[in-house]
């Protein structure tokens, strides 16, 4: 592709508690070529899905905020599976990640049900969820969502 050029004019301070001013110039070009990549091998980026989230108390606090507040998150928890997935690279299953919200908004308990091959997975998602900060509920809550992970 082209460059360009551009042109800059501004202050800069001096250091002793003054204004002084500078400038400054610049031109550019260049020139650039490309491949097709179309067809080259491409690792798709791991996926993510929430299930029906539940509530012990949907009164307290709707599940729908809930959910807003989650997928706010989302990337904390494909972190987590990227993690995973450096050591094992074929992983995918079920997690349900279940944590209680005081009328604070804290999460105040965090933990997931998960088989054994996705237990760091589940203990990444708990402690992660933990972190997280909810709107003020009218009382203490408990949701449980559940998360499909897989590599495409």
């Amino acid at each position: 592709g082209r460059g360009g050029g551009g042109t800059s004019e501004g202050t800069v301070g001096k250091g002793d508690g003054t204004i002084g001013r500078g400038g400054g110039g610049g031109t550019g070009s260049g020139y650039g070529t490309g491949a097709n990549v179309q067809n080259s091998r491409r690792r798709s980026a791991p996926k993510v899905r929430s299930g029906k989230a539940t509530s012990n108390n949907p009164d307290a606090l709707p599940v729908e905020v809930a959910r807003r507040f989650v997928r706010r998150h989302i990337n904390e928890l494909k972190y987590c599976y990227q993690q995973e997935l450096k050591s094992k690279p074929d992983l995918q299953g079920r997690v349900e990640l279940s944590f209680t919200v005081d009328t604070r908004g804290i999460v105040v308990k965090a933990t997931a049900k998960a088989p054994a091959e996705l237990d760091r997975l589940g203990k990444c998602m708990s402690a992660a969820a933990r972190r997280w900060k909810f709107p003020k509920s009218k009382a203490k809550v408990t949701f449980t969502f559940p998360f499909v992970f897989s590599k495409s």
